[in-house]
This record gives structure tokens, sequence and C-alpha cells, in this order.
């Protein structure tokens, strides 16, 4: 596994080609940006907790979103963490998977 400054690096790029699908497919700006801050903000969890955010599974998920519910150690306002959970809604998480997945593909056939 990468250090987690190098894994935050290739997430980001990741992230900034998958939201320039989101761009292709009309999502507008203040959309793109909402979605790139919710991303870093869980990066960044996953670089604190060593989790290799492209495998994104629902109980790493739930230990992301769980401390921010209000009541618990870091709640958040209630916007804030509609926004971070509907950035990982299940159509977007599809779109992610679909993109990681397509990234591999094009790997194979690159190293091929």
């Amino acid at each position: 596994m990468m250090s987690g400054s190098s894994l935050f690096i290739a997430s980001m790029t990741l992230v900034e080609q998958w939201l320039g699908l989101l761009i292709d497919l009309g999502r507008a700006d203040a959309t793109i940006k909402a979605y790139r801050g919710a991303f870093v903000h869980y990066l960044r969890y996953c670089e604190e907790k060593s989790l290799s955010p492209t495998d994104a599974r629902f109980d790493g998920f739930s230990g992301y979103i769980r401390p921010q519910l209000s009541g618990m150690e870091h709640p958040v306002a209630s916007a804030t963490l509609q926004l971070r959970r509907y950035s990982y809604s299940e159509i977007d998480l599809k779109l992610w998977r679909f993109h990681l997945e397509t990234l591999k593909i094009n790997d194979l056939i690159t190293i091929g």
C-alpha cells in the first residue's frame, strides 16, 4: 500500500477524473465543487484510518458517517451530512466503481 500522502494524491487523481465524467454528464459546477469537498473529507478519513478509498464498502463508509451524526463525537450540520452521504449515493458509487473498473481494464490493455 502507498504511503498516506501518496495514496491521497493518487486517489484525488481518480476523483478528478471521475468528476470530469460527471461534468460531461451535465452536473452543475456547484455540485462538482460540493462533491470534490466531500471526497477530500472522505479521503482524509481513509488516510487517517489507513483504508483504501478505492475499496469503498458499506461498513467502511458507515464508520465514516457514524461519528458525524447528531450527538456523536464529530457532529456536522444536517445539510453537510446529507451532502457527504449523497456524494456516495448508490448511483454515484456505481459510476465511481465503473470508472475504477475501466481504469483497471485500460491498465491491463496497456500492460498486455
